[in-house]
């Protein structure tokens, strides 16, 4: 939307304001990535989207000289795979052409996931969250993006992203994010000396490697240096993106753990193992 733009948080409801009489069509939007999944929509609060004449628009309380993209910190958030399938790849999509001149306006707020991923956030946008769910003022802006657009499972098309960004573009910005050491992974053989790093992503409920201590014990003999990590430690961000990022070598069983990949520098190697039976999934 270009234009007057105004957002009314509380009011769920934002307004495009001009003198013009053309049809507008009266939207009810919800902010999320995954539009197909109509239950997880369900979830997500709905945002009323129409047009309004100037003479009808409540005044603008707070300006804004820079762009907005409302998005909802609901649905799967927690989930890495999620987090980044759902919100961080879309949103680096969206804004991150804009460096840094973009506010965000978020609704379902979860500020514990806001700060889990700040550092990303701070390097998108360099205004203050604007947080619907509380804020009664009449925020206006010259443009607004009401949402965000996945591409795909944890993934980027070209050829649908602005200035044709990749997914090694998207990794290059997660490195600048949480200050990262390795681009892509070094040689090792017997000159180097150096032993390459195995991290074994760990589950504790389903799908548990159930002879966790002899797979570490078997890496260890064929000459890996062992890096284990259960889901308490892979919360710990940014220090758990260096420690990812150290390895050269990630193994896991299927789930969304193994989304942590994306710290990995580039060239490593990444082994899932299958469970076998009806997954499910």
């Amino acid at each position: 939307m270009e234009g007057d733009v105004r957002v009314l948080g509380t009011n769920s409801t934002i307004l495009f304001v001009s003198s013009t009489t053309q049809e507008f069509t009266v939207s009810k939007l919800r902010p999320y990535a995954r539009k197909w999944e109509n239950k997880t929509m369900q979830m997500i609060r709905e945002l009323n989207v129409k047009q309004a004449l100037p003479n009808e628009a409540p005044n603008c309380t707070v300006h804004h000289d820079v762009p907005v993209v409302v998005f909802s910190t609901g649905g799967f958030v927690g989930n890495v795979f999620h987090d980044y399938t759902d919100i961080l790849i879309p949103l680096y999509l969206a804004t991150n052409q804009y460096t840094g001149k973009v506010k965000f306006a978020v609704t379902d707020m979860s500020w514990w996931w806001i700060f889990k991923y700040l550092p990303m956030i701070k390097v998108l946008s360099s205004y203050p969250i604007l947080n619907l769910d509380e804020d009664h003022n009449v925020h206006c802006f010259p443009s607004a993006q009401i949402g965000l657009k996945s591409h795909k499972p944890l993934g980027i098309d070209p050829a649908q992203a602005p200035n044709g960004y990749t997914m090694q573009d998207f990794r290059a910005f997660i490195r600048k994010s949480f200050s990262l050491e390795r681009p892509s992974t070094t040689v090792v053989d017997l000159k180097s000396g150096r032993r390459p790093r195995l991290l074994i992503i760990l589950r504790r409920g389903t799908r548990a490697i159930v002879n966790e201590h002899e797979l570490v014990a078997a890496a260890e003999n064929i000459g890996f240096m062992v890096v284990t990590a259960d889901p308490e430690k892979t919360r710990e961000l940014p220090k758990f993106a260096h420690v990812v990022n150290s390895c050269d070598v990630m193994l896991g069983v299927h789930g969304a753990g193994l989304a942590n990949m994306l710290y990995l520098p580039a060239n490593a190697t990444v082994i899932q193992i299958l469970p076998w039976g009806n997954l499910g999934f």
